[in-house]
């Protein structure tokens, strides 16, 4: 496993090469957006809809399956959190296919 922040760039091709890895998984939780009563980060709907274009880009580039695991949401507004995963499953629906 290569472990990635959010901070780190993209492992070098050779790191990929020595670990041949079989499947990208993410922890797509959205404590991260604005509004969220234990997350820092503040993002807008559109900065998390960015982070998921990403990570889909990055395993469709790699020819890596995406695996996206679901977390945080914290917000008192549950609808907030619903159409954040919402827009997280489409974002992959449509980047991978």
């Amino acid at each position: 496993m290569i472990p990635i922040s959010i901070a780190s760039a993209p492992p070098s091709p050779a790191s990929w090469n020595a670990a041949r890895p079989s499947l990208f998984c993410t922890q797509a939780g959205v404590a991260v957006l604005a509004g969220e009563r234990f997350g820092k980060l503040a993002l807008t709907m559109c900065g998390v809809g960015e982070r998921d274009r990403l990570v889909a880009a990055f395993a469709q580039q790699a020819g890596l399956p995406l695996v996206v695991m679901f977390g945080g949401g914290y917000a008192r507004d549950i609808n907030m959190i619903v159409e954040a995963h919402c827009q997280t499953v489409e974002i992959a629906r449509v980047c991978l296919g």
